[in-house]
């Protein structure tokens, strides 16, 4: 299994960042790199729940594996070219001592049993891991530009 990890940190609590990430089907709502998600499933957003995602051609089927709100979330991503038996994300939120959280993406990708596929693989998990930095930093900003909106209108925000 070949794995790496984005991280980031926020000054919000895991549940302001669960509500934002806890959106499963509204991806593409915070994420800049994602053209368009959407719901596969009429199951609610948590085990089983299966989206859509567009990224450029790319087309990315997304289910639901570990749902642990405010803490974590795993979901397998399909429609990858086949060079991996398994490939999925895994979100964690641990809070901080100074009432921040860290955030972390763990890409795990598990390569077809031949040597040239795990040099394929490692371009291809560059390029994912470069992708889920930028799901951490949106994730970030997300969530910043939620507290911002609430906090000076006073209102839910939609997420």
């Amino acid at each position: 299994m070949i794995t790496q990890e984005a991280v980031g940190t926020s000054s919000a609590t895991p549940e302001d960042i669960w509500a934002v990430l806890g959106n499963y089907f509204g991806l593409s709502s915070w994420a800049t790199g994602i053209n368009h998600s959407s719901p596969l499933t009429a199951t609610p957003a948590g085990p089983g729940a299966v989206r859509r995602v567009q990224v450029g051609a790319s087309v990315l089927i997304e289910t639901v594996t570990t749902w642990e709100p405010k803490h974590a979330m795993t979901y397998t991503i399909a429609g990858l070219p086949p060079l991996a038996l398994h490939v999925e994300n895994r979100w964690r939120l641990t809070p901080r001592p100074d009432r921040g959280t860290d955030i972390s993406l763990e890409l795990a990708i598990e390569p077809v049993p031949r040597p040239i596929a795990r040099l394929l693989v490692r371009a291809m998990q560059r390029r994912m891991a470069s992708a889920n930095r930028g799901l951490v930093n949106d994730l970030v900003a997300a969530v910043a530009a939620a507290r911002k909106t609430t906090s000076e209108s006073g209102k839910e925000t939609p997420w």
